[in-house]
């Protein structure tokens, strides 16, 4: 009997583990979805403009290689604020921004950022907006079949794939266990 207690105990702390293990999964996730193959980042980073009132960024590939002349939209709400070009070494600048909640859109993706003025923001908040182009990674040995992520990756991804690895660690040594005494 003391073992059968034992043994449920040990299921219950495993399932609690497996419910905390999904929400590490989703944790996981990238920081941007891509709708029609437009990278949008998720949530609202702070911005600070610069001494001059200069919201600066940059554009760059995966290597880190600036991207020259790519065009950046800059919208805030439903409204079109102005339209740049990145220089040589793939940075843009926008002069005479207020502050506020401004849309950052590029090739590279469109990105929400809350702008200060540099002596009113937040410790923490980013000098200059930095894009990546192109975030494909390849891992392992998984093929790039299943659109803009490989069947292994969309796999390793999915939290119902993760609870049925944790289940069978759980069900098969208890099934293994034949030390059941008949009387």
């Amino acid at each position: 009997m003391f073992q059968t207690i034992r043994a449920k105990r040990a299921i219950a702390a495993m399932l609690c583990a497996a419910v905390c293990m999904q929400q590490a999964v989703f944790a996981a996730q990238p920081q941007f979805t891509v709708i029609e193959g437009v990278k949008v980042y998720r949530g609202i980073q702070d911005l600070a403009l610069d001494q001059a009132g200069n919201l600066n960024g940059s554009i760059v590939d995966v290597v880190g290689q600036p991207v020259q002349g790519a065009t950046v939209v800059i919208g805030q709400q439903t409204e079109h604020v102005t339209t740049v070009k990145t220089n040589e070494r793939g940075e843009y600048s926008v002069e005479g921004l207020n502050p506020g909640t401004y849309q950052v859109a590029s090739f590279a993706g469109l990105r929400t950022f809350r702008v200060w003025n540099a002596d009113s923001a937040p410790e923490g908040a980013l000098k200059g907006a930095i894009d990546v182009t192109d975030t494909k990674t390849y891992r392992g040995q998984c093929d790039d079949r299943g659109g803009d992520e490989g069947l292994c990756l969309r796999l390793l991804k999915s939290p119902l794939v993760w609870t049925a690895v944790i289940a069978a660690a759980i069900v098969i040594p208890l099934a293994l266990d034949d030390d059941d005494d008949a009387s």
